[in-house]
């Protein structure tokens, strides 16, 4: 997880949004793909970021890992807009970017 945060802190510098980090200095192992866990972790703060940026132009982003017994948490957590339809994230192709931002097209 780190190492996408790293990437994706690059990105950051000098600009309006910061990455604060609270991680937990022993946790247990974690078993899984480490590239796949990446990829997932740094498309996860690009969506914050981006929902930061384009609401107020900036604000941070923490990232705090916790050990709860033998399982590793993560949580993520920014000072953004929040989510006006929470109901509707599961739904296949759903954003809350404008047209031409992301994925998702019209």
């Amino acid at each position: 997880m780190s190492n996408a945060v790293q990437l994706r802190a690059l990105d950051l510098r000098g600009g309006t949004t910061k990455v604060e980090m609270q991680l937990e200095s022993v946790l247990p192992g974690v078993r899984g793909d480490g590239k796949s866990a990446d990829a997932g972790f740094l498309q996860h703060c690009q969506q914050r970021v981006d929902a930061m940026e384009s609401a107020h132009g900036g604000g941070t982003l923490t990232i705090k890992t916790m050990r709860d017994r033998a399982s590793v948490v993560v949580l993520f957590s920014d000072s953004g807009p929040g989510i006006k339809e929470p109901h509707r994230v599961f739904d296949p192709f759903y954003t809350t970017k404008p047209v031409g931002k992301g994925t998702a097209s019209a």
